[in-house]
């Protein structure tokens, strides 16, 4: 099985409409209602993006996305936050590790959130760049 989609949503309508539109647009989808289930779905799996909606959400599941983005968040994985951005939600204010789509739910949008997130590529770090480019560069004009 390939990378997948989680789709949390405590609004089983919300969720469904986001959940089919990804399943038409060809991609693998676990729809939960629980965010525990969700945020545990996404740890044992190959999850690239998590659509996190936020409307309706109890306090603790908010908590649990607070502490889950603090420890657990794989790495290269994003948040796709539905609805307005949470208070005390910090994980939601950072834009390499979450998307925040406020208002009403545009599957569209969700789509190409999600998208981005699978294409999305990691940074080489700066370090390992600079080490290989004198052999870059030595390859390049065949001087060896």
């Amino acid at each position: 099985m390939g990378s997948s989609v989680v789709v949390f949503s405590p609004d089983t309508i919300r969720g469904n409409i986001v959940a089919r539109k990804l399943r038409h647009e060809g991609l693998d989808v676990q729809l939960f209602d629980r965010a525990v289930s969700a945020l545990g779905a996404v740890v044992n799996g190959k999850t690239r993006a998590l659509v996190f909606d936020t409307v309706g959400c109890l306090p603790d599941e908010l908590r649990s996305l607070a502490r889950f983005c603090e420890s657990s968040l794989p790495e290269g994985a994003r948040i796709i936050g539905l609805g307005d951005p949470a208070e005390g939600l910090p994980c939601l204010n950072d834009r390499e590790m979450c998307q925040v789509l406020p208002g009403p739910v545009d599957p569209e949008r969700i789509v190409a959130e999600v998208r981005n997130a699978f294409s999305a590529k990691k940074q080489p770090p700066a370090a390992d760049a600079a080490e290989h480019m004198e052999d870059d560069l030595l390859d390049f004009l065949r001087l060896r």
